[in-house]
């Protein structure tokens, strides 16, 4: 629908780019996006792509394991519609929870080293600050259910 001209980005190999511009030879890739072609797509959907204001769900980790973790969390809360924000910069607890509550987070899960020797996590509801325990694979069906409440 965008027309003749409806790319909205691409890219490719550049292997030889750096050493045809005087540099040593390095393997390369490359990718951009045209902002004002991806606007006019993203304003014919049929319906806001959009749907929620604010994150879902904040993952507060202490680093190390706890991060893997926390990125696979991630990783199933987004695959199962959630809107899923985490610390990628290895702030402190405090500093995260205050990132968490900046963004008007919902709920924050955290998951600390004791947590995680238990297979468990804590999630926060940001509005009451009631903290309930729940094992970890139960995360979604918890997170849904207060997704609920919530409507």
């Amino acid at each position: 629908s965008l027309g003749a001209q409806n790319a909205v980005g691409g890219g490719g190999r550049y292997d030889g780019l750096v050493e045809e511009c005087g540099g040593n030879p390095q393997p390369a890739v490359g990718y951009a996006v045209g902002l004002e072609r991806l606007i006019l797509a993203l304003e014919q959907q049929p319906e806001s792509i959009f749907t929620m204001d604010n994150p879902a769900v904040y993952l507060a980790h202490f680093g190390g394991a706890t991060k893997l973790v926390a990125v696979n969390i991630a990783y199933t809360l987004r695959a199962q519609g959630f809107w899923v924000e985490m610390d990628y910069l290895g702030r402190s607890l405090k500093a995260q929870m205050k990132a968490a509550n900046k963004l008007n987070c919902s709920n924050v899960v955290l998951i600390g080293e004791d947590e995680l020797a238990a297979n468990v996590v804590k999630i926060r509801r940001m509005e009451t600050g009631e903290e309930t325990e729940i094992a970890m694979s139960e995360i979604g069906k918890e997170l849904a259910k207060a997704r609920e409440e919530q409507v």
